[in-house]
């Protein structure tokens, strides 16, 4: 759920470079895609950042359908740059 996301989210030091495993995510609300949204923020904000891995098209869809794209860069799998 959106609030457990944000309380584990919540203790990842502000300078990581987080990659989030939604591998096995077949959809992802409003309310998640806003906690990964504020987290992003609060990493970029110390120079840290957060990048989408594994994501489903359902997901990604969503992603892009939302406008966040730009904001929540994607990769196939963890160590991905692109």
């Amino acid at each position: 759920t959106a609030p457990t996301l944000a309380d584990r989210l919540a203790a990842v030091p502000a300078s990581t470079a987080l990659g989030v495993d939604l591998a096995g995510t077949t959809f992802i609300s409003s309310a998640g895609l806003a906690v990964l949204l504020a987290t992003a923020e609060r990493l970029e904000a110390a120079s840290g950042s957060l990048r989408v891995v594994g994501a489903s098209e359902t997901v990604v869809r969503l992603i892009e359908l939302s406008g966040l794209a730009d904001r929540l860069p994607l990769a196939d799998q963890l160590g991905d740059d692109d």
